[in-house]
């Protein structure tokens, strides 16, 4: 949490071996000025419950503490999927690059991946309870965070 304590893993924040990572759906259209801040501000997002047709989401993927080599360097990858209520998946992309390089901080420090993913409800998209599965893994380090978020789309 923003006091640095430890806080209990759920379908959409998780740790193992010292990598943690996390998830938030928003549909904050400011996310990205919200993110852009002092170290020392926490940032409050807004999340994704029902969602109207025709307005965007965007799904925010934060990691901290990846494993770094000898050169310094991380490399944090995901896998993400929209599922459908019915099951199947309307968006899938594996091995999506979430960061690669030299951290600018410390590593546990939360981080924001350099990928993010954005949905829109289409006329066509059914109605009901949408699933969003990412899989958050640190390369270096062989750990994989599988994580889950869900929201409801509506007509308009």
């Amino acid at each position: 949490n923003d006091k640095g304590a430890l806080v209990p893993d759920s379908e959409s924040r998780k740790a193992a071996n010292g990598f943690a990572g996390s998830i938030i759906l928003t549909p904050d259209e400011d996310w990205r000025k919200k993110w852009d801040t002092p170290a020392d501000v926490t940032p409050k997002f807004s999340e994704a419950g029902t969602v109207k047709r025709g307005k965007k989401l965007s799904l925010l993927i934060f990691f901290a503490n990846p494993k770094l080599d000898a050169a310094g360097t991380g490399h944090v990858s995901c896998d993400v999927a929209f599922i459908k209520p019915d099951g199947s998946t309307s968006f899938e992309q594996k091995g999506m690059t979430c960061f690669n390089g030299r951290l600018d901080g410390k590593t546990h420090h939360v981080y924001l991946s350099t990928s993010v993913v954005e949905f829109v409800g289409d006329p066509g998209d059914p109605e009901g309870t949408w699933r969003v599965a990412v899989k958050v893994r640190d390369m270096k380090r062989g750990t994989e965070l599988s994580l889950l978020t869900a929201f409801t789309l509506r007509g308009k």
